[in-house]
């Protein structure tokens, strides 16, 4: 849920593999019908002025980070998870896995 009170959810959702699931993210406020953004999206996160989403998706050349979406900020042949945003809003912190089917990883910022 965001600052403003916009809640993001995963639509869709299905299993890519053994870790992984991906899904169309939607945004909706509470009591309405929500609103696609982006397809295979595997993890997002608010940022802290609730305006804008951090996103984990992957296409054919592995898996990167985008903030905001369409913008890349890290790229990976493997995969990334769980995006956090720093409270102050100027990093975000992650997880990259280097081989896909393995939940193994470090965390980035």
């Amino acid at each position: 849920m965001s600052a403003s009170g916009q809640i993001a959810v995963l639509l869709n959702r299905r299993l890519v593999r053994g870790y992984v699931q991906t899904g169309t993210l939607a945004v909706t406020q509470e009591g309405q019908t929500p609103r696609e953004l982006l397809h295979d999206v595997n993890w997002a996160d608010w940022s802290p002025d609730g305006k804008a989403l951090a996103v984990a998706r992957e296409d054919s050349g592995g898996a990167r980070l985008e903030f905001p979406i369409d913008t890349v900020l890290f790229r990976t042949s493997g995969w990334i998870s769980e995006p956090r945003f720093a409270p102050g809003g100027t990093t975000i912190a992650f997880i990259v896995h280097p081989v896909n089917n393995d939940d193994q990883g470090y965390v980035a910022v």
